[in-house]
């Protein structure tokens, strides 16, 4: 009886201290994070690192239609989304939660690891398929915003 008032005890300790405690805010790691656009609306954050280069690209986009992209620490090229560009943005934010997408093998020497964050408004989740959409739309806008040299 004691070990579960104890745990019952524990669990409403740890469930008041998460709902009265603000989430902690991770800090920008890179100059272009730290001039990430501003505007209201869904935000999504595109983010590869890695490879025998060792190279580190950022793409923030909102659904208001500014988008930076750039290596990590470096100044980002800023510009706008396109109207189909935007469009799909905006359509990704009201059908899908917030999104979380992470690939990359981390126990590989040259491993590359690609992230994409969007705060959503809407409900769903993306499939595979959308996952893979978002993740090819990031790199185009990227690439079109920063080409190759």
């Amino acid at each position: 009886m004691r070990r579960v008032l104890l745990a019952v005890s524990l669990i409403t300790l740890l469930a008041s201290a998460c709902g009265s405690a603000a989430a902690p805010t991770a800090a920008p790691t890179s100059a272009a994070t730290q001039a990430a656009p501003a505007s209201e609306g869904a935000r999504l954050t595109w983010h590869r690192e890695g490879g025998l280069a060792g190279f580190c690209e950022v793409l923030t986009a909102t659904t208001a239609g500014e988008v930076q992209a750039g290596p990590c620490n470096d100044e980002p090229a800023v510009g706008q989304l396109t109207a189909e560009e935007r469009l799909q943005l905006q359509t990704w934010a009201v059908t899908f939660a917030d999104v979380v997408i992470v690939l990359g093998d981390p126990a590989v020497a040259d491993s590359l690891l690609t992230t994409l964050e969007m705060s959503g408004l809407g409900q769903g989740q993306p499939t595979e398929a959308e996952q893979q959409a978002m993740l090819d739309w990031s790199q185009a806008v990227y690439t079109r915003l920063r080409p190759p040299p």
